[in-house]
């Protein structure tokens, strides 16, 4: 989740600081989509979410070229779970590859 301030950056580096003040706070991409596709603001969505509404142009990339700090990737499971499951084989993954 992102907080009140988005810092996007251009291409050549330069960073941009927005403050958001939105009038409609919500936690899923998919109620993002709804809000935009019916034209009642922007917003930050990822790209896979949107593919057809961006190629039938019933949506339009504004900063296509501008980049996002990227969220992070994130895993949780039960304290009392098996430490070996599945879940966890997945972090160490990542982690030696320098993805987590």
């Amino acid at each position: 989740m992102r907080g009140s301030t988005v810092d996007f950056t251009s291409p050549n580096g330069e960073v941009v600081c927005i403050s958001e003040k939105s009038r409609i706070n919500v936690n899923s991409a998919l109620a993002i989509s709804h809000f935009i596709s019916e034209n009642l603001g922007l917003g930050i969505l990822p790209e896979n979410l949107v593919k057809k509404q961006l190629a039938r142009e019933e949506l339009t990339h504004i900063l296509p070229h501008w980049q996002l700090k990227p969220l992070g990737y994130y895993a949780v499971w039960p304290n009392n779970g098996r430490r070996e499951n599945l879940t966890l084989l997945l972090v160490r993954f990542l982690a030696k590859r320098g993805l987590a």
